[in-house]
């Protein structure tokens, strides 16, 4: 029985991971079906999770499945599942609720360049392998900012999810 090498094996693991990512990648964006491209972009973000995990990153891969596939995907296939079907008439946009909505993006991002390019940047000499303990302490002391951002999004994205929610109709009814 011949012998496998584990840097064979390691590639190959290397290779169905990027198959993944790709395939589904290809397979989100030229499918017809819109809950199957919700689907096969589910398959591509955990293809990129396993190449962090080959990587040696766990607590990225681990990220990415809770956040990407566990909070992102799942508010896309309610959004999906819970809006109006395609054959009705979309109702019209308001042009008040566009202006705002572009006025307060336009506004944030004018916030984070400032922020951005007011940040002091450091660079750090001793380079270390942070462990995920590590990362958890920073997480929560020094990074609580960006912890609770992310929260935020999140909320936002279940908040966005129970509001189509809300506006969905059944396929013979319109509001």
């Amino acid at each position: 029985m011949p012998t496998v090498s584990s840097e064979l094996l390691g590639n190959a693991v290397l290779g169905l991971f990027i198959v993944l990512t790709l395939g589904g990648a290809v397979l989100a964006v030229s499918l017809k079906n819109i809950f199957h491209n919700v689907l096969c972009f589910a398959v591509s973000l955990l293809g990129v999770a396993g190449i962090f995990v080959f990587l040696h990153s766990e607590f990225l891969a681990l990220m990415q499945i809770m956040i990407y596939v566990g909070a992102v995907v799942v508010a896309m296939a309610f959004a999906v599942m819970l809006s109006p079907p395609q054959y009705l008439a979309p109702d019209p946009r308001s042009k008040p609720k566009i202006l705002f909505s572009l006025a307060t993006a336009l506004l944030f991002f004018a916030f984070l360049c400032k922020a951005i390019r007011m940040s002091r940047w450091h660079i750090n000499d001793a380079a270390t392998i942070p462990t995920v303990v590590d990362l958890g302490i920073s997480l929560m002391n020094k990074f609580s900012l960006a912890f609770v951002m992310v929260s935020l999004v999140l909320f936002v994205a279940v908040i966005g999810a129970i509001l189509a929610a809300g506006r969905g109709t059944s396929p013979g009814q319109r509001r």
